[in-house]
């Protein structure tokens, strides 16, 4: 974030009310992705929820990156890294805990930390070209994103095909102005056109036919050319347009004004690294067989939203802020801060 965009706080409490919904619905994928009972169900709200979730995330991203890439901060991507190898701890710990195989590599990520990874990268590549054209480094990301899948030796070893497919959407957020979008998006009938945009992708999601399968690939960013064939190319730039339609209507129908769910949002981070160990965990001890049989004939999907609430606002209590930070900001390094100040 610039020093123009911090003097807007009413413009924050917005980005942190989007960020708490933008992590619950993470939660609520995660729960519904280890869920297997009813799995058409189960696929049709996951691919609904990953189609924007993470793109939205690491537009906000890009727009509160402005300052770190413009000093050339790389402390930052130190911080990043130090998240991205806690939250992989995190998720050992609880393989361990619940006895089941993990398979620790460093470098080579498919699960929830490849986010504080590709954060590393996004922020180094954007300090390297910041002397590019933002036009044409925008148009060039995108085509990279548009041809990425020809290649079969891209994929999950240093999170490779997720950091090339998701760029644009971090630059995109480093690029324009917060501010100025937020009061360009605060007109009422960009509310409406946000509805009709999300209720036009669920129902596509719903009523079309292999709409899933089409869809399943492209937004978990790591899909091949195995799937669509020659015509990759524009399957993957009918996903920008879409995509970026979904983010911009999530920010013109999220609220402007401070509250508990906003103060929530600006933890989300915690939320981010602890959630995916202790679901894990939930499931291991309490699996789909026990839901049923505790909540009867309620639906599943129902009870899973609800915990998926209760485990978001858990994380995002003050609780687990300090020994986070702890995590990412050690003493040693706030007492040589305190000093160099």
């Amino acid at each position: 974030m610039n020093p123009k965009e911090a003097n807007h706080p009413i413009r924050i409490y917005q980005w942190d009310t989007l960020k708490f919904v933008l992590i619950l619905l993470v939660v609520f994928g995660h729960f519904i992705h280890s869920y297997t009972e009813d799995a058409i169900i189960s696929e049709k709200l996951y691919v609904f929820i990953l189609g924007f979730h993470m793109p939205a995330f690491l537009f906000i991203s890009g727009i509160f990156s402005k300052k770190t890439i413009q000093t050339k901060n790389y402390r930052k991507c130190f911080e990043y890294f130090v998240l991205y190898v806690f939250c992989k701890v995190c998720i050992f710990i609880s393989k361990i805990l619940i006895q089941e195989d993990y398979d620790f590599s460093l470098f080579d990520e498919s699960g929830v930390p490849w986010y504080a990874f590709a954060l590393i990268a996004f922020v180094l590549f954007t300090i390297l070209l910041q002397q590019v054209q933002p036009v044409y480094l925008f148009v060039f990301s995108i085509i990279l994103g548009c041809i990425i899948g020809y290649d079969d030796a891209i994929g999950d070893l240093f999170v490779s095909s997720r950091i090339v497919v998701f760029y644009p959407f971090f630059l995109a957020g480093y690029l324009l102005d917060g501010h100025k979008l937020l009061q360009f998006l605060l007109k009422f009938y960009f509310k409406i056109i946000g509805v009709g945009i999300f209720l036009t992708w669920a129902c596509y999601i719903q009523f079309i036919p292999n709409a899933t399968n089409l869809w399943h690939p492209l937004v978990t960013g790591r899909e091949t050319l195995d799937k669509y064939g020659i015509n990759y190319f524009w399957y993957r730039a009918l996903y920008y347009i879409v995509i970026f339609l979904l983010i911009f209507s999530a920010i013109a129908l999220t609220p402007n004004r401070n509250s508990i769910i906003s103060t929530w949002g600006s933890r989300s981070i915690q939320v981010y690294t602890l959630h995916r160990g202790l679901i894990y965990i939930f499931y291991h001890f309490y699996n789909a067989d026990r839901l049923l049989e505790h909540f009867g004939n309620k639906p599943t999907m129902f009870v899973l939203l609800i915990l998926s609430i209760l485990l978001t606002i858990f994380l995002s209590l003050p609780f687990w802020e300090t020994p986070l930070q702890w995590v990412l900001k050690p003493r040693w390094k706030q007492k040589t801060n305190t000093k160099n100040g």
